[in-house]
């Protein structure tokens, strides 16, 4: 009679169990050992030019540092980059072009320098520009004056001698979310509009303007809403305002107005 077979396994038979697994541990390694940091340059528009750091891996091989920063967008706010606190609710976006040295060269982020026009802009709210120009001479005239006396101005005094309306937010700049939420009023209409510019020096931006209806002097109704037909004679004035003042200055006298 044959001895019953263990249920244990020879030694020496898997010979896996006695390795290690292939490669073994890595050690671990600081990832910050391999980066080095630059210094971000703002444009000669401010009175900060230093205003921050960043940092990259090293070059290694075909992977070059200075082509991995080209093209980073940088979020600062103005107040760092003009030593002015009054400005903190204003951000600006930066977006590195060249990098010499350890120096990040930076220009505004959005601002596109072509030799294309401009679009054309909507005149009112209808597409078709005709039955806009007959919407727009259809409504009361007086009716759009005391309108646009009731507009609040925003946050951005862009533009000085146009007290009824100023930019809200351009491409490269805007506002912080709780300034602009505390802009933000019930009991009156909040119009809004843009308009593709072209500068002097041949970029174009992109900017867009809001506008609050604020009561009149001595009124005792509660609510200051505007009509259709006001909002759209708002809207046009607020473009021709915006291009008017932004196509006859180059980039750096636009961003001194904003």
């Amino acid at each position: 009679q044959k001895p019953p077979q263990s249920a244990t396994m020879a030694v020496g038979k898997n010979k896996r169990l006695t390795k290690s697994k292939k490669g073994g541990k890595k050690k671990a390694v600081d990832p910050f050992l391999k980066k080095e940091w630059y210094d971000i340059k703002a444009p000669s528009v401010f009175s900060v030019r230093k205003c921050g750091k960043t940092l990259i891996t090293r070059t290694q091989g075909t992977k070059i540092a200075s082509e991995g920063l080209k093209g980073r967008v940088f979020e600062v706010s103005l107040a760092d980059l003009n030593n002015d606190e009054d400005q903190q609710y204003r951000k600006i976006k930066l977006c590195c072009e060249d990098v010499q040295g350890y120096n990040v060269l930076t220009n505004f982020h959005g601002a596109s320098c072509s030799s294309r026009e401009p679009r054309p802009a909507a005149v009112c709210g209808s597409s078709d520009r005709a039955t806009a120009a007959a919407e727009h001479e259809a409504c009361d005239e007086a009716a759009c004056e005391r309108a646009c006396a009731g507009v609040r101005l925003c946050a951005r005094t862009a533009i000085r001698h146009s007290p009824p309306f100023s930019i809200h937010h351009a491409e490269g700049m805007d506002l912080t979310r709780d300034k602009l939420c505390s802009l933000i009023k019930k009991w009156g209409s909040l119009i809004e509009a843009n308009e593709t510019v072209r500068t002097t020096d041949g970029y174009t931006i992109r900017l867009f303007c809001i506008a609050f209806t604020t009561k009149m002097p001595n009124q005792m109704k509660k609510t200051c809403y505007a009509q259709s037909a006001q909002i759209r004679a708002i809207r046009k004035k607020m473009v021709e305002i915006m291009s008017e003042e932004a196509s006859k200055c180059d980039l750096k006298e636009l961003v001194q107005k904003l």
